[in-house]
């Protein structure tokens, strides 16, 4: 029984020195950590941009904070690491400096990395862009565009056209055309002789005004849609263009089904045209 006894007391001299501290450290980095984390997300709710809609507003806030709140819990841990290998008496600070000088000297060499962890954090913070998003990013070598699928404070990740992953290091990215942003526009051109514009141009505002009705579509339409007129004129040819605002996600659904059923509207009355979908 001595053995125990001298056991249990060991264990309890050490629970109470320094055992004692590190479940305390560990429990006050998961408290704070847990904290952090709430007030991250509702001080990443005050960053509004005007218009902005509610669910814009909880997309780049679930973006924001989830980039944040993993920045603060890797910091959190690691000072509580430190405070508990020094009370364990292993001397941290020498290993400190050196990490410090370390840092300094992958400082000079990573302005790059620096660059690109600013550039995403303002992203970020702005809500120039959200997972789900439909965009143009414009880069020092091109463009790329798709949906946004992964926005982190490096890189971005553009899902393209043909299912192509493009990460982006946010330093490239010059500035943004977001299709997703509060409202967009459909806009149908289509390409006729001139003799047939007029009739052409009374199918294109027709069938706009009609779809724009219908209980299935709309919803998706913000304002009636427009039928501006000439937009070009060619040797043998002019370009007619219309125009409905609408909602961000089904602008491409929309434009889709203008362009059919004018189509069919002018086949079934003798008339040809090309269509163009402008963006």
């Amino acid at each position: 029984m001595s053995g125990v006894s001298e056991v249990v007391s060991r264990i309890l001299a050490w629970l109470s020195g320094p055992g004692l501290y590190a479940l305390l450290v560990i429990a006050g980095a998961f408290v704070t950590e847990r904290l952090a984390r709430i007030a991250i997300r509702r001080i990443s709710r005050r960053f509004a941009s005007p218009g902005e809609t509610e669910g814009e507003r909880e997309k780049r806030t679930r973006a924001l904070a989830s980039v944040l709140s993993g920045t603060v819990s890797v910091a959190v841990y690691v000072i509580a690491l430190v405070s508990i290998l020094d009370r364990f008496g292993l001397r941290t600070g020498s290993l400190l400096a050196s990490l410090g000088v370390l840092g300094l000297a992958v400082g000079f060499g990573a302005q790059t990395l620096i660059r690109d962890l600013i550039a995403g954090f303002f992203m970020l913070a702005e809500g120039q862009l959200a997972i789900g998003d439909t965009v143009r990013l414009h880069t020092a070598s091109g463009q790329v565009k798709g949906t946004v699928e992964r926005q982190g404070l490096r890189t971005t990740v553009v899902r393209g056209a043909e299912g192509e992953a493009q990460i982006i290091p946010n330093g490239e990215i010059r500035f943004v055309s977001n299709y997703s942003k509060e409202w967009s526009k459909a806009v149908v051109d289509i390409v006729t002789d001139p003799l047939s514009a007029p009739a052409v141009g009374s199918i294109m505002d027709s069938v706009a005004r009609g779809l724009a009705q219908e209980p299935e579509w709309s919803a998706s339409f913000l304002e009636t849609p427009e039928y501006l007129g000439v937009e070009e004129i060619e040797k043998d040819s002019v370009t007619l263009r219309l125009v409905a605002r609408v909602i961000p996600s089904s602008r491409a659904a929309i434009t889709r089904e203008i362009r059919r059923r004018i189509l069919e509207e002018m086949a079934s009355r003798g008339l040809s045209a090309s269509t163009t979908a402008s963006e």
